[in-house]
């Protein structure tokens, strides 16, 4: 048994900049649902083989859509979206050291995506803090 608690998400302003996120991406890789960013990373980062369910399908298609890694490198733009606040922190830190690297990634955390404007019941697991 674990304990849930729930947040509201309310709907998105009606205005968000993106002014310049994607200046110069000949693609762009949308994770929506990034979880804990594994397929985010994969796009840049061959080490992440084998983690968290990321294989040789998942990069020999990057390699199909994307060319290989270094000229994905160059670009890919990566744009993730993840409601539950519990990832946020990991999401910010990768997307850190990605632009450290020179690869360019953002994270919108703690924001979920949808086909309608609106108000959603998200449920967590009681973890920790977010």
């Amino acid at each position: 048994f674990r304990s849930k608690r729930t947040e509201r998400a309310g709907p998105v302003p009606d205005r968000m900049s993106f002014d310049g996120m994607f200046d110069g991406c000949w693609h762009v890789f949308l994770d929506v649902g990034a979880n804990v960013g594994q397929q985010s990373d994969a796009v840049f980062n061959t080490t992440t083989l084998g983690e968290g369910g990321v294989g040789p399908s998942l990069l020999n298609a990057f390699e199909h859509v994307f060319g290989e890694q270094p000229e994905r490198r160059r670009s890919v733009c990566v744009l993730g979206i993840e409601a539950n606040p519990h990832h946020s922190r990991r999401l910010l830190a990768m997307q850190a050291a990605h632009r450290a690297n020179g690869w360019r990634t953002t994270f919108l955390t703690r924001t979920a995506a949808a086909n309608k404007d609106g108000w959603a019941t998200f449920y967590l697991d009681q973890i920790a803090p977010a």
